[in-house]
């Protein structure tokens, strides 16, 4: 089912690579994965929730999430189907839920690799990164975890990381595998950054906002390990939108004041809106410097922002002259951006204006599929016609795959 958009489908055929896609975790990942004899209940496991009439993940007797908020309907002729019309009645207690209740009502490209690329070869989407839908990054993992949280969450993101790898050589060529770091605890980090890329991982995810989960900012030297670890296996590390604290975007009590569209629609703009912040802390914390080849990506952060929040970081550091108190920043920091940061976009227009400000070979085409704001089916070339279309063939190429596939090492 395709939502209206504002622009018309367009016959633009050219080689894909989706920058940002999400996996749905399957209800086996971790009981596959973890020892039952060393977590017993605690082994994130899916569950039915009598009292809400759904499934949900848990760690033992504590909901971290439902379970298919951000992914597709099963639709008429097995074809993935956006979630349902959004209503007031913000839990979807109708005769159809706002999104999937159920594995079964879910379509099974969300996690299951060979019905995920038999949809990526129908919209003519060559390979994919595929990122988690942010169960990883919550809090409440660590909370519910008691004594031994440190251990287990460890534990638990290798199981993620072995999963996604095995996904992808499934259907070789078509998935981009991405090792998700367990950040708040740097050793960790380290090892788990140096045995992905040895697996076969192509890139690194974690917060752009330590900060908020127990640790350190971004320029903090307690980073420097990690960096270097990055670095030395040419990884590069994503910023993920929404890996920080999206309660005062997404909540019911919002939701209730405007209407769920309204919230629906404000929220998914403020959270895409959230990397802005951890963007200007990563220009700002020497990090860049002191690693010039390594590469960070802003995911699903689009780029509209990216000009303004440039020229202001570059006026202000001329302003407070930088430079005569922190000697290693010998470029300014929009000149560091178009070396080292990547960005992605699936509907904005790209003016020259923004590939002038930004940069041709530092942005990334996505479709952010399966979730309520991805593009599905004929919206996939609309949107390439409307974002990329008075762009010349190579310009639009270097979108569309070959950023990807030399940042990824394809």
């Amino acid at each position: 089912m395709s939502q209206e958009l504002p622009f018309e489908p367009s016959g633009v055929a050219t080689k894909l690579i989706d920058a940002d896609a999400h996996i749905t975790e399957p209800w086996d990942l971790w009981t596959e994965r973890m020892s039952k004899d060393r977590w017993g209940d605690l082994v994130p496991a899916v569950k039915w929730d009598r009292d809400d009439n759904r499934q949900g993940w848990y760690i033992g007797d504590v909901r971290l999430a439902d379970l298919g908020f951000s992914t597709m309907f099963r639709g008429p002729d097995d074809k993935p189907e956006r979630l349902a019309e959004i209503s007031d009645d913000i839990r979807g207690t109708g005769t159809r839920a706002f999104y999937p209740k159920s594995f079964e009502e879910m379509h099974p490209s969300s996690w299951d690799p060979r019905e995920r690329v038999r949809v990526m070869t129908e919209w003519g989407i060559d390979a994919a990164c595929l990122f988690p839908n942010l169960l990883l990054f919550n809090s409440r993992v660590l909370e519910a975890a008691g004594t031994d949280a440190l251990e287990f969450s460890n534990d638990m993101m290798r199981a993620y990381n072995d999963f996604i790898l095995d996904f992808s050589q499934a259907v070789p060529g078509h998935i981009i595998p991405l090792a998700c770091l367990p950040y708040w605890d740097i050793t960790a980090s380290v090892k788990e950054a140096e045995r992905c890329a040895e697996a076969g991982h192509r890139g690194l995810v974690m917060s752009g906002y330590p900060q908020i989960h127990g640790a350190p900012y971004l320029a903090d030297p307690h980073w420097e390990q990690l960096w270097s670890a990055a670095d030395s296996a040419s990884m590069p590390i994503h910023f993920h939108a929404g890996s920080g604290d999206n309660s005062a975007h997404a909540n019911d009590e919002r939701a209730q004041l405007e209407g769920s569209a309204v919230a629906a629609a404000r929220g998914a703009t403020e959270i895409l809106l959230s990397n802005a912040v951890p963007i200007c802390d990563l220009l700002a914390s020497g990090i860049l410097p002191r690693h010039p080849n390594l590469k960070f990506v802003s995911v699903e952060s689009g780029v509209g922002w990216i000009p303004f929040a440039l020229e202001s970081l570059d006026s202000h550091f001329h302003r407070y002259d930088v430079r005569s108190h922190r000697a290693e920043f010998n470029l300014l920091p929009s000149e560091y951006f178009r070396r080292q940061i990547y960005t992605t976009v699936w509907f904005e227009k790209l003016t020259p204006f923004y590939i002038d400000r930004v940069g041709v070979d530092n942005i990334m085409f996505e479709t952010d599929y399966p979730h309520p704001t991805c593009l599905i089916e004929d919206e996939i070339e609309a949107a390439i016609k409307h974002s990329l279309g008075d762009l010349d063939g190579d310009l639009r190429e270097r979108i569309l795959w070959k950023n990807a596939a030399e940042l990824y090492r394809l």
